[in-house]
């Protein structure tokens, strides 16, 4: 589309219907057939449709209409007051005459020039709208707008209106439909600002995000095609100074490659006479390492060889003291052995002298016990004979007593 003279127009909002795209990006109106084509006015005049507003600290945005140019502007939601200067106004109008500039329709073809350097290429084909500032102006404003090409509808029918500019920035506007008429008049510090804007157009259309579309009318070309092809060709300046230091750089890295080869080449002979030097040598060392190790392995054959004799004259002293040993200790067996049969002879004679003592002396004990008992038996016969003699000899008394005391009793008696 941006080679052709004609676009397609969203029959709702009049902007510009992307081929890419079934549906309109900002009323979801579906294209079709029914959807108008314009093509560049002939007298060199481009209408950009344009939404406009500030993003206000409390959260909500704050919709710009061209009559708040240089006025204080409340913000609905909390009331805090906002203020525009004149130059931001400039920049964003400026901003919207290059959208229209540099996206189609492009029947001169004079933005095939601009190639990936155009801003605005994907308008028509991907995109509906440029959002602004974006990645567009260096340091952006407090302003922010979409724009696109388009042309003003009338509210009513949807019909392309007829307008006619009188002058000094008047409009007026007509549906040859419905025949609806209004008058527009540009702010003054836009006309003095922005000489390439002709007239502004609000048609009180608020379109699904609560904002009322400008319409605004460009004649002839703005700068920002000069600044795109500035920029263009500083990229390109960039583009060949970097290919030249490339290829300088390339010049004396070959070069430098030369010389690494050159470095290389006599590295290499010189890495070789040190290895043939360093394989001499190492032939020599191995020879003196061969001869020290033969000489080593003779001292060390001897050295065992005399180490081996050693330990058999050893083994053999070992044997011989080993045999020694052994009869040694044969012999002490034998004489404990016969010291422990002399022991046993005389411990069985003590055991058997001690066990006659023990009887002897138990017998002497019981012979003692039998004449002890034998004499205690004697005692206490003779005991009782004499207490038996004493109770008779008692016995008499007592009757003797009684019969003395019988008969003085019967004398006394016999007396009275």
């Amino acid at each position: 589309m941006a080679a052709e003279a004609f676009i397609r127009l969203c029959t709702q909002c009049g902007i510009i219907a992307p081929t890419e795209r079934g549906r309109c990006e900002r009323c979801d109106t579906a294209f079709g057939v029914q959807c108008p084509t314009i093509e560049r006015n002939p007298d060199g005049t481009a209408w950009a449709w344009m939404e406009c507003w500030i993003n206000c600290p409390c959260g909500s945005i704050v919709p710009l209409t061209p009559a708040m140019v240089g006025v204080g502007i409340p913000c609905g939601n909390c009331g805090q007051g906002h203020r525009i200067d004149a130059a931001e106004w400039y920049q964003t109008i400026e901003l919207a005459h290059g959208v229209v500039d540099l996206s189609p329709p492009d029947p001169t073809q004079k933005n095939l020039a601009l190639g990936a350097h155009n801003p605005f290429a994907a308008i028509g084909v991907t995109a509906t709208f440029a959002v602004l500032p974006g990645n567009v102006m260096v340091t952006p404003g407090v302003i922010q707008s979409r724009v696109a090409p388009g042309q003003p509808l009338c509210p009513r029918c949807s019909q392309a209106l007829a307008v006619r500019m009188p002058g000094s920035g008047r409009a007026t506007t007509e549906c040859p439909q419905c025949g609806d008429r209004d008058v527009f008049a540009v702010p003054t510090v836009l006309q003095h600002g922005v000489p390439s804007l002709k007239t502004v157009l609000v048609l009180g259309r608020t379109g699904p995000t609560g904002l009322n579309p400008w319409w605004l009318l460009f004649e002839g070309e703005g700068g920002m095609r000069e600044m795109v092809l500035d920029a263009k060709a500083r990229y390109e300046q960039e583009v060949a100074d970097a290919k030249a230091r490339a290829e300088a750089e390339r010049i004396a890295l070959e070069e430098l490659e030369r010389e690494r080869a050159v470095r290389e080449a006599r590295e290499i002979v010189e890495r070789e006479r040190r290895e043939r030097d360093a394989r001499e040598r190492e032939a020599r060392e191995r020879e003196a390492r061969d001869r020290a190790a033969r000489e080593a392995r003779d001292h060390e054959e001897r050295e065992r060889a005399r180490v081996e004799a050693m330990r058999v004259e050893a083994e053999r002293e070992q044997q011989v003291r080993e045999r020694r040993a052994r009869e040694e200790r044969e012999r002490q067996a034998r004489e404990a052995r016969e010291t422990a049969a002399r022991e046993a002879e005389a411990e069985r004679q003590r055991t058997a002298w001690e066990a006659w003592e023990k009887a002897d002396t138990e017998r002497k004990e019981r012979e003692r016990l039998e004449h002890e008992e034998c004499q205690r038996i004697e005692a206490d016969r003779v005991r009782r004979e004499a207490q038996e003699r004493r109770g008779r000899i008692a016995a008499w008394i007592t009757a003797g007593a009684l019969a003395l005391a019988l008969s003085g009793a019967i004398l006394v008696a016999a007396i009275q």
